[in-house]
């Protein structure tokens, strides 16, 4: 009994003893429900990660208890830097430098108790500047937790600024041939 205590402190879910053999089918089955269970979290863990690499939005949360920042796969991807461990300053850092007043009034509306919805720039360890679009939500009222998600719109925002230019010409030269 001893050495089965010590491996339940080591991760061992269940044991049997030769005098309770009759357990077995019982240990096997919670055996294979925690199995199970587990692989249906693998899967809905990779159709996660799927979508939001299709979407180009990663996800995050804070917890202002002991400021631990989690980042999604897709997030690091995003901001093009690797896995690591993160700070606020170091996503601020991200940050473009026009745009930390956008990322600062953010992050102070969340730390307030109030969602927020914002779209900034990043640049990218590679210099890469990217258009992005900050959703945050708090979990409650106390703030037990911030979480929301950061998508790459630099493809919507680049269209609309070629879109724009694009009617300006046209406005241009239609002005330009009333004249003529």
């Amino acid at each position: 009994e001893d050495i089965a205590i010590d491996l339940l402190g080591e991760g061992i879910e269940d044991y049997i003893l030769r005098s309770t053999i009759k357990r077995l089918p019982v240990a096997i089955r919670k055996a294979l429900q925690r199995l199970n269970a587990t692989l249906q979290l693998q899967l809905s863990e990779a159709a996660l990660q799927a979508a939001q690499a299709v979407a180009k939005i990663g996800s995050w949360s804070l917890n202002p208890a002991d400021n631990t920042i989690i980042w999604s796969t897709e997030l690091f991807k995003i901001h093009g830097v690797e896995k690591q461990p993160l700070s606020v300053d170091f996503i601020r850092g991200l940050t473009h430098p026009e745009d930390l007043h956008l990322f600062d009034t953010g992050f102070a509306t969340l730390a307030n108790g109030k969602n927020t919805d914002f779209i900034y720039r990043v640049v990218t360890p590679s210099g890469e500047v990217k258009h992005v679009r900050g959703v945050g939500k708090i979990t409650n009222l106390e703030i037990v937790c911030m979480f929301g998600t950061v998508q790459d719109i630099t493809e919507r925002v680049l269209a609309q600024q070629e879109l724009e230019a694009r009617t300006v010409q046209r406005d241009l030269l239609l002005s330009t041939s009333k004249i003529g």
